[in-house]
């Protein structure tokens, strides 16, 4: 990808020599700079739909929970890019940045809480809503090849994990508002309180355990197991242990 920012874009945040790459050694086309008061990202155009989710979403769910506030959306040549404001604070998976792994557990817990909370009703009717659609997003990701899943289901290929991943549907969903990927990373936290969500293309109506699913791998792996329970603790209710386990194969299915 040619680092070739639209003069808009420019205009708006300032010349590039100010912008701060979020992550270095990522040589992926899709790449998040930060300047003093933006955040700032670009994928190619072919990915131009993840950009303008991320957008729609920011506008409506903002209302609700915090997100970063969209500032300019545009297309260049050959990528498509976002400017939204920055928002206070690091990413809640880096525990030697913030000094206190039980605070993000807790800052973990506590937004994903408040997201769950949100009425379904403030979801526009464009937002997906449950199994069925969720299935769908699954089955594409499997026809267009997923490179990597977690080490418990390595000795299955992706289409024996999706064909062991549809009979087990929950035969009732606890639907919510999702954020479709609560990871740590995309959760800012600043002297342990929650800022905000980022990286919100996928937001949808789903079971709260494709949520949970998520949160739990990300708090264990970067926060460890002890924290799992201040995570669950804060958030108010422990998960439903069979049901958790779809949604955790259902997260080696999904972009």
């Amino acid at each position: 990808m040619s680092f070739e920012p639209p003069a808009d874009v420019v205009e708006l945040v300032g010349p590039t020599d100010s912008w701060e790459r979020v992550d270095p050694t990522n040589d992926r086309p899709h790449q998040t700079w930060l300047t003093e008061r933006h955040a700032i990202k670009s994928v190619p155009s072919s990915d131009r739909a993840t950009l303008i989710a991320a957008a729609d979403n920011a506008r409506w769910l903002g209302e609700f929970v915090p997100t970063a506030a969209v500032e300019l959306a545009v297309d260049g040549d050959d990528d498509s890019w976002l400017v939204t404001s920055r928002l206070p604070g690091v990413p809640a998976h880096r525990p030697d940045l913030h000094g206190d792994v039980g605070s993000l557990a807790e800052v973990a817990g506590s937004a994903l809480r408040e997201l769950h909370a949100v009425s379904l009703d403030a979801a526009p009717a464009t937002v997906e809503r449950g199994w069925d659609e969720l299935a769908e997003l699954a089955e594409a990701t499997v026809e267009a090849g997923i490179e990597t899943v977690d080490e418990p289901y390595e000795r299955y290929t992706p289409a024996e994990l999706l064909d062991l991943w549809r009979p087990a549907r929950p035969a009732v969903e606890d639907l919510v508002i999702c954020h479709g990927d609560p990871a740590l990373p995309n959760m800012m936290a600043h002297q342990g309180a929650f800022t905000g969500w980022v990286d919100i293309a996928g937001v949808r109506i789903a079971d709260r355990h494709l949520d949970l699913a998520h949160a739990h791998v990300s708090v264990h792996r970067n926060l460890g197991p002890e924290a799992v329970y201040v995570f669950y603790d804060t958030y108010g209710a422990d998960p439903d242990l069979v049901r958790l386990d779809h949604y955790l194969l259902a997260r080696q299915l999904l972009p």
